[in-house]
């Protein structure tokens, strides 16, 4: 019931801090998934879940694609993004943790069209928001 009552007041995600540790398997059962950076998070009891659609990672390289890395822009080299989305026209909203000042990459048909921080890539909209990097309307760069 939280759930639909925060959908419905438009939340895009659920954050809690998992308290007694006990309680871990349930929060899991129930959809929730653990911060994969807990210093960023604030706890290794730090758990989250989307309460949208979202655009799930991918292992490929696809041609338009949106990569995150770990690390701010000047420490990208010889590194690769720790996550990848295929960029297209039917996407659905990305949300992903993050934090502000690690780097973002946009390519579209094989040439980078964009790159920055989290926190300065897209002007238009908010692009983070609390521990998390959320982009709607990626496609229309398709």
């Amino acid at each position: 019931m939280l759930e639909e009552y925060f959908r419905s007041e438009g939340f895009i995600a659920i954050t809690l801090f998992c308290d007694p540790v006990e309680s871990e398997a349930f929060w899991v059962k129930m959809g929730f998934t653990k911060f994969p950076f807990p210093y960023y998070a604030g706890s290794e009891l730090s758990y989250y879940k989307p309460l949208q659609n979202v655009c799930v990672t991918t292992n490929d390289k696809p041609k338009d694609r949106l990569e995150l890395w770990d690390v701010e822009p000047y420490q990208i080299d010889n590194s690769q993004p720790i996550w990848t989305w295929e960029v297209n026209e039917n996407m659905p909203a990305i949300l992903s943790p993050s934090y502000a000042d690690w780097h973002l990459r946009l390519t579209i048909d094989g040439m980078i069209v964009k790159e920055d921080k989290v926190k300065y890539f897209n002007e238009d909209i908010e692009s983070i928001i609390g521990p998390f990097l959320y982009l709607e309307n990626l496609g229309n760069n398709v």
